[in-house]
């Protein structure tokens, strides 16, 4: 699926799990329609979203492919990046301002891995759990949309993987810490 950026009057986001799911639809003005915890499954889904059928967005991870499948198949929107996952990424940062370096950023984000060094010499990474998971989870999440049937950018994430191995390519910690860079840039300025 490409990005879609057509609006909509009714956006659906679905915290989805193998037996249940959690929907939440907002009208253009904010406002909630439907906050209810569902059974996971297309039936169950279908009928919440009838009342605004016709002019929906759906969001969700693309871990569960019978959603997005179904989405397609009854041609409802299925968003990419869309205002869920940005408002993800806004609500955690809150004010980009208030990291006075990039480095701070990124580690706050856990796009980069915490060094573990005595005496000069290094001994692996460790600090798995510092920072913020929803910011890691939203940024991986932008990555694999990103990817998905998009061919610059499959181009590009096989390259790197000749030139570093498989396994680092965009989606990996490492190659996270650009994408916090960029967010963290003033306008107008370069990546450091």
């Amino acid at each position: 699926m490409n990005f879609y950026t057509e609006e909509q009057r009714y956006y659906c986001g679905i915290d989805l799990h193998a037996r249940c799911m959690y929907l939440c639809i907002l009208n253009q003005a904010g406002e909630v329609v439907l906050h209810q915890d569902l059974p996971a499954g297309p039936e169950p889904f279908l009928q919440a979203i009838a009342p605004c059928r016709e002019d929906v967005g759906v969001e969700s991870i693309f871990t569960w492919y019978w959603l997005a499948d179904l989405c397609s198949h009854e041609k409802i929107p299925f968003l990419g990046i869309g205002k869920v996952l940005c408002l993800v990424i806004l609500y955690e940062i809150h004010d980009i301002r208030r990291f006075p370096t990039v480095q701070d950023f990124v580690f706050y984000a856990r796009l980069v891995k915490c060094a573990r060094e005595s005496a000069g010499k290094r001994h692996g990474s460790s600090g798995k759990k510092i920072g913020n998971v929803h910011l890691k989870w939203a940024f991986s999440e932008a990555a694999a949309l990103f990817l998905r049937r998009n061919p610059e950018g499959l181009k590009y994430k096989r390259k790197l993987e000749k030139r570093v191995g498989d396994g680092q390519g965009p989606l990996d910690p490492g190659s996270q810490d650009r994408k916090g860079r960029l967010l963290h840039a003033p306008e107008g300025e370069g990546v450091r």
